[in-house]
């Protein structure tokens, strides 16, 4: 994915209650895993982050190993923090910001256990 660290990142569906997994582009920041609900632009946001605002147990896989833990979204305060460092990981998000029309959801990862 254009040279980006990527994770993979099991979700519940919030419908069907069946593991999803997606590859998803992260930065490492203050320690903790960062994700943007990108969905490459779309104004809908992508399944994954509607499955977390349902149930934020996640699994995760960076390279081969494998851990679980609790995602949430980025408060005002912290998202405006974070938004300048994911920027300079990806200078492609304020133009994906841009053609969603919307604020693009900041996504921690924490709690992560082996």
């Amino acid at each position: 994915m254009g040279g980006k660290a990527i994770l993979l990142l099991t979700t519940v569906g919030r419908r069907s209650g069946a593991l999803r997994t997606t590859p998803i582009h992260y930065e490492r920041l203050n320690g903790k895993l960062v994700l943007v609900a990108a969905n490459r632009g779309s104004p809908d946001p992508p399944a994954w982050w509607l499955n977390l605002q349902a149930e934020p147990r996640v699994g995760v896989q960076v390279w081969d190993e494998p851990s679980s833990g609790r995602a949430r979204t980025a408060g005002s305060d912290e998202r405006r923090e974070l938004w300048p460092r994911l920027v300079e990981g990806n200078r492609w998000l304020p133009k994906v910001q841009r053609r969603a029309g919307h604020e693009l959801p900041v996504v921690l990862l924490e709690d992560l256990t082996d």
